[in-house]
């Protein structure tokens, strides 16, 4: 009796410096670490011995919690209330390596126990990160890939969309849907023709990016990839080997607003003794470069969408820059991605504007760049993240602005 009253006292100090302890032992950053907990049961039907069972499975629960919750920032467990949702309703068995039964007690109609348990660190970081690679798959966008393929001895690439789609496994693309995959990136699967047909989409050609961001919208995708992969055989040879040559062409659009993100061309090279082999592993290896490639600069782009709009400072400059301003801001109000412009200063020779843009200063420098005008010419300087400075050019023999131009913009709100 004495050393059960022994253990019985044990166990209720125990429960006080539990929190300290753990987080003691969470902070070795062990890979099995060892958690101590405790569990209590109703004394019911099946006396003692059922109920100490179930008072050493609820520690074992609480000890997995645990474990879990020494993962989180304080800041990081409101919104992880999913994944502890998910451990509390598992098996506590999936995450153990062994535990023992530190000290017990009967206190009324309730037994107690105290239990050291040894939790397997991989399992634990296998469930954490499974659930981390869900958040982070939310911010990140879906993608749909229309990619061709083309290997030596075919007149025609395949595809799998459009008027004849031919059925097929295309090399470049599983490469590059892998590549995806390990960076969370959603890449959705392919829709069968004739859900396509029925939406009443028609591709004028192959490779129709009008046609596909159709079909993406359709589908609730928000970025399409347009490739074509082609692999070829060297004429050279060096002993019994050959070189092949695989190079992926793609260009990668927002499906919401229609606008090139990236278009890039990807090259591989790789020698073989067998024609099949090279040309698979060259496949293989232009797909991985190519989203590779995609990647690092899809990740510059979508975090700026992801954040939101942002604020740029525009300095406009200029001889006559006041009308020359008022046709640029038409342009503006026409361009992907111009949420609005909020004029701040203006003077005799200068303003000062805030566009509110989906992207960053040099994404938008990077987009007036391409734009056209009749009487001027853009000079763009001092970019950054944040501001920039558009001075006016005039073009040699312009017409001067009509009245009815002037009446059609607006400088001010």
């Amino acid at each position: 009796m004495n050393r059960f009253k022994s253990a019985a006292m044990a166990a209720t100090g125990l429960f006080f410096l539990l929190t300290c302890f753990f987080h003691i032992t969470s902070a070795l950053a062990q890979d099995n670490p060892t958690v101590i907990s405790l569990g209590k049961q109703t004394i019911a039907g099946g006396g003692i011995a059922k109920a100490k069972k179930r008072a050493i499975a609820a520690a074992l629960d609480t000890a997995v919690s645990q474990a879990i919750l020494a993962m989180l920032t304080p800041p990081e467990i409101s919104s992880s209330l999913p994944l502890l949702a998910n451990v509390l309703t598992g098996s506590a068995q999936d995450h153990l390596i062994t535990y023992k039964v530190l000290g017990e007690m009967q206190k009324g109609k309730q037994y107690i126990v105290a239990v050291e348990s040894t939790l397997n660190g991989q399992t634990l970081n296998a469930l954490f990160s499974k659930y981390r690679t869900q958040e982070t798959a939310k911010d990140l966008p879906r993608i749909l890939i229309f990619m061709s393929e083309q290997v030596p001895g075919e007149i025609l690439p395949r595809y799998w969309w459009g008027n004849n789609p031919l059925t097929f496994q295309s090399l470049a693309q599983r490469a590059f849907t892998k590549v995806l995959a390990n960076k969370n990136y959603m890449a959705m699967d392919q829709p069968p023709s004739e859900q396509i047909r029925s939406l009443g989409i028609k591709f004028d050609f192959i490779h129709d990016a009008d046609a596909a961001l159709t079909v993406a919208a359709k589908l609730n995708a928000d970025v399409i990839i347009m490739a074509k992969a082609m692999a070829q055989e060297a004429s050279n040879v060096m002993g019994t080997e050959k070189a092949y040559k695989s190079t992926v062409a793609l260009e990668a659009f927002q499906v919401d607003s229609g606008e090139r993100l990236t278009s890039f061309t990807t090259d591989a090279i790789v020698k073989s003794d067998f024609s099949q082999t090279g040309i698979e592993d060259s496949l293989t290896q232009a797909g991985t470069l190519a989203a590779e490639t995609l990647l690092s600069r899809l990740e510059a782009v979508w975090s700026g969408k992801a954040s939101g709009p942002q604020t740029i400072e525009t300095r406009i400059e200029g001889d006559d820059y006041l009308s020359s301003f008022i046709m640029l801001r038409k342009v503006l109000n026409t361009m992907s991605g111009i949420k609005d412009i909020q004029t701040r200063e203006l003077s005799s020779d200068n303003a000062v504007v805030d566009i509110i843009y989906q992207g960053n200063g040099r994404k938008l420098a990077d987009a007036l760049m391409v734009q056209t005008f009749d009487s001027f010419n853009l000079s763009i300087s001092d970019v950054t993240d944040r501001s920039l400075t558009i001075r006016f050019i005039p073009q040699n023999g312009a017409q001067p602005l009509e009245t009815k131009d002037i009446e059609g913009a607006f400088i001010s709100e």
